[in-house]
């Protein structure tokens, strides 16, 4: 079982740009972005109260779009074996 995603701040009055959807809009704007991340997603989802799906949903009215995740890469290193070095994990494909 997955533990619980603790955040460091104690709420909105230590990071006023999740308080509400619009003020998280300003934030991005302020900020000249278009983007936003899961981690941002999540945080705003948690002090607002309100699900992913339905902050998604209101933030595409204001032409905001959630970022593409980038892969986790694991490379290979000098010591590793070449056993998987077409088709395992290290092989880069």
């Amino acid at each position: 079982m997955r533990p619980a995603r603790q955040f460091v701040s104690t709420g909105p009055q230590k990071s006023p740009e999740f308080a509400s959807v619009d003020a998280f809009a300003t934030y991005l704007y302020d900020d000249d972005r278009e983007t936003y991340t899961v981690d941002e997603l999540a945080r705003l989802a948690f002090f607002t109260r309100r699900s992913n799906l339905s902050l998604i949903d209101e933030l595409s009215g204001y032409c905001l779009r959630l970022a593409p995740r980038e892969p986790v890469r694991r490379v290979r290193g000098f010591t590793t074996s070449s056993n998987d070095r077409w088709f395992g994990p290290g092989s880069g494909a």
